[in-house]
């Protein structure tokens, strides 16, 4: 064995060092992230509660949403079933997409300023 499979094989060790020092930082700096998040603070709260709340609130929009869709798909049933004209429809659904982009943009601004209070609070209780 010469001395350059002898500083390839020394190379190979290092790195494998490195990776699993590498791997070894990130799991606890994750680790430590998730226990921060899902910790109990002085006032009962886990830091992860506002975000939890907002997601619901989300699901709950969505799920409003989603029952506008349906209805509005079941009030133009009969003019889809008899053949609308195709203009027209597609009048029809652009208006319906640009209604439905126009309430997912304003959920998803409503609950980035409910998240950016919470965040605020959560700072200003902390001293942060």
């Amino acid at each position: 064995m010469d001395d350059h499979e002898s500083d390839d094989r020394h190379d190979d060790e290092t790195s494998d060092r490195v990776d699993l020092l590498t791997a070894l930082a990130l799991g606890i700096a994750v680790g430590a992230g998730v226990a921060l998040l899902f910790r109990r603070g002085p006032s009962g709260d886990r830091p992860a509660d506002a975000l939890l709340a907002a997601t619901r609130r989300g699901a709950e929009r969505a799920r409003r949403s989603f029952r506008r869709g349906a209805r509005w798909a079941a009030e133009h049933a009969e003019t889809l079933r008899n053949g609308a004209k195709a203009d027209d429809l597609k009048d029809q659904v652009g208006d319906y997409m640009r209604n439905a982009r126009e309430t997912i943009d304003d959920a998803v601004s409503h609950e980035l300023r409910e998240l950016r209070r919470a965040i605020r609070r959560r700072r200003k209780r902390l001293g942060v």
